[in-house]
Formats: C-alpha cells, sequence, structure tokens
C-alpha cells in the first residue's frame, strides 16, 4: 500500500505519457514540476512536506506535467486505489487532501498571476521606444490600419523631423542627441491631447496619430508641437545647458479610403516640403481634399482670420510674395488663441 523509495537526482517521477497510480509525499529533497520533458518550461519547484501525483490518482488518468527530481529524494510512494479508500472511509483524510489541494490552487493562481504580469511588462516594452517613452514603430505598423478600420473614423498624420539633427549629434555628442530627443519627446506629450498617439518612427523621426482630427485641427496642433519643442530648454547628462532644437512638421488627412502607406507617403512629402522651405515650420501636401462623407467640414464656425502679410501661415509653406518673419512671441500668442478657439472648442479644453 505504501513504502518509502529513494531516488536519485534527475528520475523522472510523474510522466504524462503513463499512468502509475500513485501518490508522492516529498519527505527529503526537491523535485520540479516541467510543462515539457526537456526541462525548458519549469512551473514549479516542491520541497519536502509536498505532495505530488494526488490529481492523477484521484481521476484515474495520466498527469498534466512531468515531475523530475532536482536532488536526491526520500519519498513516501502511497498506492492510488489505497488513497482512493481512505478517502472514502475518513472525513481526516479527506478533509487534509483538501487542504493540500487548495494550497496548491492558491499557489498556481499566484504564478498565473506573476506570469501574467510578467507578459504585461514585456510587451509594454516590445511597443515602447526605451529612450524616449512613446510607441515605437512596431506598434505604429500594427495599429494603423486598426485605427483606420474603424467605422466612421477620420485622422490625420504628424511627421516630424529634429531638425539638423546629424549635425547637433556629431558637434556636442550622442549622449546630447538622446537628451535632445528625450527633450522633444516630452514637448510632444505636453502638447496633444488624451487619445491622441505620439511614436517614435526611427532615429530622430516622430509622427502622431491623431484620431477624430481634421488637416486644418492637425495644422493646430502641429504649430503646438513646433512652438512647445522650441521653448524647451536642452541639457546633457551632466546637466550643462546645450543648444535648444525644433522640428519640421508634414500634416496629411485620411481621405477615407486609401490605404495606411499613402496616408503616410503624403504626410512624409509635406515633411519635405517643410524641411525644403527652410524647416522650423509645418506644412501639408498641395492639392489634397479628402473624399467622401469624410472630407465634410466639422468646425463650429468660420475659422479666425489672419492679419495678411503677418506671422507664419498655420499650414503649409510660405509663398514667395509673402516670406514670414521669424517667429516672434506675437505669432506664438495668436497662434494659441486660434487653437483654443478651433481645437479646444471641438474636444474640450487643452490640458
Amino acid at each position: 500500500m505504501c513504502r518509502v523509495q529513494q531516488v536519485a537526482p534527475r528520475s523522472v517521477l510523474l510522466n504524462p505519457e503513463r499512468f502509475d497510480d500513485c501518490v508522492y509525499v516529498v519527505l527529503e529533497g526537491q523535485v520540479q514540476v516541467q510543462l515539457d520533458a526537456a526541462g525548458e518550461r519549469v512551473v514549479t519547484s516542491l520541497e519536502a512536506g509536498s505532495c505530488i501525483g494526488e490529481m492523477s490518482a484521484l481521476e484515474g488518468i495520466p498527469p498534466s506535467a512531468t515531475v523530475v527530481a532536482v536532488t536526491g529524494c526520500r519519498l513516501l510512494v502511497i498506492d492510488g486505489a489505497a488513497v482512493r479508500n481512505a478517502l472514502g472511509r475518513s472525513a481526516v483524510v479527506a478533509y487534509n487532501l483538501l487542504r493540500i489541494l487548495s494550497r496548491r490552487l492558491r499557489k498556481d493562481n499566484l504564478l498565473v498571476n506573476e506570469n501574467f504580469e510578467h507578459r504585461r511588462e514585456l510587451e509594454q516594452h516590445a511597443r515602447l521606444d526605451a529612450l524616449t517613452g512613446l510607441y515605437n514603430r512596431r506598434w505604429f505598423d500594427s495599429s494603423l490600419d486598426v485605427l483606420l478600420g474603424r467605422a466612421g473614423t477620420r485622422l490625420s498624420l504628424l511627421m516630424m523631423d529634429v531638425d539638423h539633427f546629424k549635425q547637433y549629434n556629431d558637434f556636442h555628442g550622442h549622449l546630447a542627441g538622446d537628451g535632445a530627443l528625450e527633450t522633444v519627446a516630452h514637448a510632444l506629450r505636453t502638447s496633444i491631447r488624451p487619445g491622441d498617439h505620439a511614436v517614435r518612427f526611427g532615429g530622430e523621426e516622430l509622427a502622431v496619430l491623431l484620431p477624430d482630427a481634421t488637416l486644418d485641427e492637425a495644422c493646430v496642433v502641429a504649430e503646438w508641437v513646433r512652438d512647445a519643442v522650441r521653448a524647451e530648454t536642452v541639457y546633457d547628462q551632466a546637466g550643462a545647458l546645450l543648444p535648444r532644437v525644433s522640428v519640421s512638421i508634414g500634416v496629411s488627412e485620411w481621405s477615407g479610403t486609401e490605404p495606411g502607406e499613402q496616408l503616410l507617403a503624403r504626410a512624409d512629402a509635406a515633411l519635405y516640403r517643410a524641411k525644403q522651405a527652410g524647416r522650423n515650420r509645418v506644412a501639408v501636401q498641395p492639392g489634397f481634399a479628402p473624399i467622401g462623407p469624410m472630407g465634410a467640414r466639422r468646425f463650429p464656425g468660420p475659422r479666425p482670420s489672419r492679419p495678411a502679410g503677418r506671422g507664419r501661415k498655420i499650414c503649409g509653406t510660405p509663398d514667395a510674395a509673402n516670406t514670414p518673419p521669424a517667429f516672434t512671441p506675437a505669432v506664438s500668442r495668436r497662434l494659441h488663441s486660434e487653437a483654443d478657439g478651433l481645437y479646444g472648442t471641438i474636444r474640450g479644453p487643452r490640458q
């Protein structure tokens, strides 16, 4: 009915491919529960006082996992028939076995929760950029079509480059370049609204997905971002002050029918226009008009007028006859006034 058995290290006690119909009580040593025979998927380790094989004996079926002796072990081996007979005759035996199973279940629940948290951390690391904390290119590629596939979605995209970043890196060093990217990311996070998605697209290139935003609204957000980046102070790892940076931004709005790659290509073309026009500005691809119901204008009223011949255009490159002056505090105040009157009215107070 029961006996004491000594087993050597690496001895297989339970195997899903066979049914031994016995219960082991570990008197000395340590055993390991594995989900595979190779030992690559270890579930837990059990010390002296632990019971193994009881569920298999109760159900009369092979075990669900492999159990291997990690060290030399001394085991009490009880025949499955004796266990089942004792359970039928003694409430005390049944109660004690229930306590063993309850502790096992609680431990398994904790293990499942730990594995879930670990998996969530791995998934988060897989979709976030380590330096900036923004979403990474992998997240962008997997999420763009999902966002575009939502019924009734309208969406705009900002693509931006840190101006003259290679020269900045070469002159001040790569750590300073990392500091500049972190600064840009911080300005970006403080300029967009909840529900918008900021992405480090690669290197010094970043992107922002703006769900439920028209082209004009996206241009307002782009000016917020450009203004915020230019106002941010940059420091190196030692805390020394570094020159500020600026960004060029291209803006596009989804047509309602085009694939995500085309939306991205138009934003990239607009970014190229902004850089060709002198950098530190916002541009859109010319000749674009959303088609179908997605093209309906959704402003609460007409866009506030801008005094002719003053400041930088909200969107697009400046024309030859009206080259804008450098960005000034007066222009900044005007842009923020327009932003609060347009974008803030549509989507709530700016944060």
